[in-house]
């Protein structure tokens, strides 16, 4: 799941001896991996993890501002004191968001630094081989 995150954030870039380099996404990278025009790029999970920028500061700042909030919700419904529109669209959307974080755990954050992959086969080749499958590439 890592890997495909990092392909869809730009951190993959195909090298062919006919176009200049360009970023691929994990859709394109399986498609060329499965018609063998390319290998299957062997790079660990501590790569990937290295280039991710939210992992040693972003996530434990965030769950500590998450718990603290709902630390003092829950304080102020025990006194049984009344909780303001706002404070209860936050609580909403801190739930959306604790579900967002643990469904993109894995996801990197600001791929700089891409990895190049290199193929011998030409993209006009694996374009016309590929047919109608080619014809929308980002849909």
């Amino acid at each position: 799941m890592r890997h495909a995150f990092f392909a869809d954030t730009g951190g993959f870039m195909l090298q062919s001896p006919d176009v200049p380099l360009f970023p691929v996404d994990s859709e394109q990278l399986a498609y060329l991996v499965e018609k063998k025009y390319l290998q299957s790029p062997r790079i660990d999970e501590a790569t990937i993890g290295d280039r991710n920028k939210a992992d040693g500061f972003a996530r434990p700042v965030t769950s500590v501002q998450f718990t603290w909030f709902f630390i003092q919700c829950l304080m102020r419904w025990q006194q049984r004191l009344d909780l303001s529109t706002l404070e209860i669209t936050t609580f909403a959307t801190i739930l959306a968001t604790l579900n967002s974080l643990f469904f993109w755990y894995y996801k990197p954050l600001d791929a700089k630094k891409a990895i190049i992959l290199s193929t011998e086969s030409r993209i006009t080749d694996v374009l016309v081989d590929a047919g109608d499958r080619a014809r929308k590439p980002y849909s």
